[in-house]
């Protein structure tokens, strides 16, 4: 079964299963539901235990192949940014989350032609909203329930940087206790507006 060949990759690291959890880029309750086979494992996730562990990727999903990958060479440069991404923990995504969508706001910000750039009102909103936006994702962050609301928050860091409408939470393995009911996540679906309203085609595209 494919989460037993997970749990052996875990097994056979020299890392308890919190640390490879933490590794791999997961809440350890979340990594743990995935171990147990409650959800699933994605093509993401097994690249980060083959970084890890050694363990192939390919064997991990389907049973087939090499148990064991000696090196990264036959990853494309793209799976390869997908693992180092994967590394990080959620509090570094979510500040470069911030720290992009500031980029974009930097030709409002700092512009010295008066028809782009913004008045005193309309950047003192703009601070208001990034620092209610941190604001919330820091709550996130320190929630004990710890796999719905990761899953949540990173829905809410999916929606700054890509938008309300160009993602499907359906299709994400990260995002399977995605509570879409959740009030914060209603209000970073309407910042995410009010940030597109005040950058505008900067930010949309």
């Amino acid at each position: 079964m494919i989460h037993e060949r997970l749990r052996l990759a875990v097994e056979s690291s020299d890392l308890k299963q919190k640390e490879f959890a933490l590794k791999v880029g997961h809440s350890p309750s979340g990594f743990n539901a995935i171990v147990r086979g409650h959800k699933k494992i994605g093509k993401t996730l097994a690249l980060a235990v083959q970084a890890l562990s050694g363990y192939s990727a390919d064997w991990i999903l389907t049973g087939e192949g090499p148990r064991l990958e000696e090196n990264l060479k036959n990853l494309s440069y793209w799976e390869r940014l997908v693992l180092d991404v994967t590394k990080n923990s959620d509090r570094r995504i979510a500040e470069q989350v911030c720290l992009w969508l500031d980029s974009k706001a930097g030709p409002k910000k700092f512009s010295f032609d008066e028809k782009d750039a913004w008045g005193d009102r309309a950047l003192s909103r703009y601070e208001e909203l990034m620092t209610e936006t941190k604001k919330i994702l820091n709550q996130m962050l320190g929630h004990p329930d710890g796999t719905e609301k990761q899953a949540t928050f990173r829905g809410m860091l999916l929606i700054l940087y890509f938008g309300e409408d160009e993602f499907d939470s359906e299709d994400d393995e990260s995002l399977f206790f995605f509570d879409e009911e959740d009030r914060d996540l209603d209000r970073i679906k309407e910042i995410r507006s009010e940030l597109e309203e005040l950058i505008g085609d900067g930010l949309k595209g």
